[in-house]
């Protein structure tokens, strides 16, 4: 498993742990794309991204 791969199985996981508490998410649809699109920088810039400006509900999920 290269690590881009194993970075965004452990998004799906908080995807998976956080969904029902935050209705309407789409970070695993926003993952995706960052992977896609700008590899594991990509998707480690959407990650910091999110810890930066986002609700206080979703930066305790991502952290945990």
């Amino acid at each position: 498993m290269d690590r881009g791969t194993a970075m965004l199985a452990v998004v799906l996981d908080v995807y998976e742990g956080g969904k029902d508490l935050i209705p309407g998410w789409k970070l695993k649809e926003h993952a995706e794309r960052a992977l896609a699109a700008g590899g594991v920088e990509g998707l480690r810039w959407y990650y910091e991204a999110c810890l930066s400006g986002s609700d206080p509900r979703l930066k305790t999920t991502l952290r945990r």
